[in-house]
């Protein structure tokens, strides 16, 4: 029998959804994964994979892109520093060349590597340890560097546990943290799942002096008793905390019995005399977990077959994993349909899997935050005011300019240039699908010339917005003098090293896109007059040249055809008619344009344009 898939849903459907729940009385369980703590700068996904697979390369002398280095012994306990892994183009494509590389010099006589004792039986391991972050972390705790020879030996899992301590050293909560704290009330909080090691969640909650209890759970060991759980706010991490992870293929495993009904437990708080008694029944909201945890989406759809009115709440990063979450639901749903028997799983399961993207889980919290108190947060919550991110592009563009979007994508990737992006029409909406495509491999920001109000002012932008994507919170840059001509230059050198050490700090390049297709300057600011020169935008670009570096790529959105600059590559889109073969569409789009002929540049004609 086919199984209904969950059917995708906009940002404003969830929270409304989340808002109905409060209104009858139900609370909210809250299930965080990677992606949540990646805005504090500890990595996941394939940053994740890229630090454990060049301190692997590090123990056999080399960075993994071919450049010796002096070989590292796991055995220390002192862990590379994260900022020295230099930027893999493409990491698997890194790791096979790598492998590739031993495979050619190794040598080939089997001798004592039975045994494991020479560095030929390392290497082999190492190879085949790449293919999984997880290998990797195992493999590293087991091999040693001593008198100019690699050895395999028995596992030491404080390699292990000084890993994820390394990483985690210095983070602070980001937004979404902070908020989720401020919610905790309201949302009806009593029990907080995560697949994560780190201490964020209880930074966030101490920062507003709320206790909250850690029930960490270790390597073989199954989910706490919801009675000790439930009997006060508690944190319960499924992957284990700082010490006695489950960093080994133990995820993979379908959940027992008695986890599914600890799971549940927490959503409903039953208890089992007999027949199970749902009371006091919670919704899960899922945040920054991958579609690809086996094990979590099987508690998921066991939860969702006992408690008839579950409801999952589940936000992606991108478009593409929407897909994968589906998937992975289906594939789980089809397994429960046939090994027990449950017919009219679609009815079972209906619409109550409400799917997202929500690239920017500090912007979806704080947007439930104002939709429930119809306020801005309290103090000691930063935000922005503006957010670095462009508006979604419109899906009509989307589908017939996509190649012209690939296209856009290679030039970038492949450019050693900063790129003048120049087109008539139409140019800012391929920059934004450009950018959410490339957020998956590279930290990408959005900064409009509209909110800067003078040169220096966009400076401080980019560092503020390369900081805050790097998950660097409280930076403040140094102060440039406008009026101190003598100064000027050394601290543009300043902000430059700035730029520089931020860069260093992340695996991932930097990819800054500039819209400079309106004149610059805020609309409504009265220091407008500051950009009222010609040449303005020159001043930009040469901003830009000065705070020029290997690891970040300026892309300019240019609407003058006579702007060019030497440090710049052109990059011209050209897109015909064909967009507008929807003759529907474009009649619309042409009364539009009659009709705000009629108005003045005023508020009325600035509300025509939002719509």
């Amino acid at each position: 029998m086919d199984i209904q898939k969950p059917n995708p849903k906009s940002v404003s459907d969830v929270i409304r959804s989340i808002k109905e729940s409060i209104n009858n009385g139900l609370g909210i369980v809250p299930l965080i994964g990677a992606g949540m703590s990646a805005a504090s700068g500890i990595p996941a996904g394939l940053d994740y994979q890229a630090y454990l697979f060049y301190c692997l390369a590090r123990v056999f002398g080399t960075d993994g892109n071919g450049k010796p280095m002096e070989p590292w012994n796991p055995g220390t306990l002192r862990w590379p520093d994260y900022s020295d892994v230099p930027i893999y183009q493409n990491i698997r494509e890194s790791m096979r060349q790598w492998s590739e590389i031993f495979v050619k010099n190794i040598k080939r006589d089997t001798g004592d590597n039975s045994k494991g004792e020479t560095i030929d039986y390392a290497i082999w391991q190492a190879i085949g340890a790449v293919a999984d972050w997880r290998a990797m972390l195992n493999l590293l705790s087991r091999l040693k560097y001593e008198d100019g020879t690699v050895s395999i030996k028995h596992s030491d899992t404080r390699v292990i546990d000084s890993f994820f301590v390394n990483l985690m050293r210095g983070k602070q909560p980001n937004t979404a943290y902070l908020l989720l704290a401020h919610l905790d009330d309201i949302l009806r909080i009593k029990v907080i799942l995560t697949t994560n090691f780190d201490n964020l969640i209880e930074l966030s909650f101490q920062q507003i002096s709320k206790p909250i209890a850690v029930f960490d759970v270790h390597m073989d060991a199954s989910l706490p008793d919801a009675d000790f759980v439930r009997a006060q706010r508690s944190i319960v991490k499924m992957h284990g905390g700082r010490y006695g992870l489950r960093a080994d293929f133990s995820l993979d495993k379908y959940p027992t019995t008695d986890d599914v009904e600890k799971f549940v437990s927490y959503l409903s708080m039953y208890k089992k005399d007999g027949m199970y008694v749902v009371n006091n029944q919670r919704n899960l909201l899922v945040m920054g977990v991958s579609g690809n945890e086996r094990r979590t989406v099987a508690l998921i759809c066991r939860a969702m077959v006992i408690l008839k009115e579950l409801e999952v709440y589940w936000l992606c990063y991108r478009e593409d994993q929407v897909k994968i979450v589906h998937d992975a639901f289906m594939q789980t749903l089809s397994v429960l349909q046939t090994a027990e028997n449950i017919e009219h799983m679609n009815m079972l399961i209906g619409d109550r899997i409400k799917i997202c993207v929500a690239s920017n889980l500090s912007l979806f919290m704080l947007e439930l935050y104002q939709n429930i108190f119809l306020s801005l947060p309290p103090g000691g919550v930063p935000f922005h005011a503006v957010w670095a991110i462009p508006p979604k592009p419109d899906p009509l563009i989307l589908n017939i300019n996509n190649d012209k979007i690939k296209e856009l994508m290679d030039v970038i990737t492949s450019a050693n240039k900063n790129i003048l992006l120049n087109g008539e029409s139409r140019v800012s909406s391929i920059a934004s699908a450009v950018f959410y495509e490339l957020s998956s491999i590279f930290h990408c920001v959005w900064i409009d010339l509209t909110e800067n109000f003078d040169i220096y002012d966009f400076a401080f932008s980019i560092i503020d917005s390369l900081a805050y994507e790097a998950g660097i919170s409280g930076l403040v840059p140094v102060y440039i003098h406008r009026h101190n001509r003598e100064n000027k230059q050394k601290q543009m050198e300043q902000l430059k090293v700035l730029l520089g050490n931020l860069a260093r700090y992340s695996t991932r390049r930097f990819v800054v896109f500039i819209n400079g297709r309106d004149f610059p300057g805020p609309i409504e600011s009265v220091d407008y007059k500051r950009w009222e020169k010609e040449g303005c935008l020159l001043d930009v670009l040469m901003v830009l040249e000065q705070l020029s570096l290997p690891d970040i790529k300026y892309i300019f959105l240019n609407r003058d055809k006579n702007l060019e600059y030497a440090s710049f590559q052109s990059y011209q889109i050209q897109l015909g008619d064909e967009t507008w073969k929807d003759e529907n569409r474009l009649k619309n789009y042409q009364a539009i344009v009659r009709t705000l002929g009629l108005f003045p540049k005023n508020k009325t004609r600035r509300i025509l344009l939002r719509q």
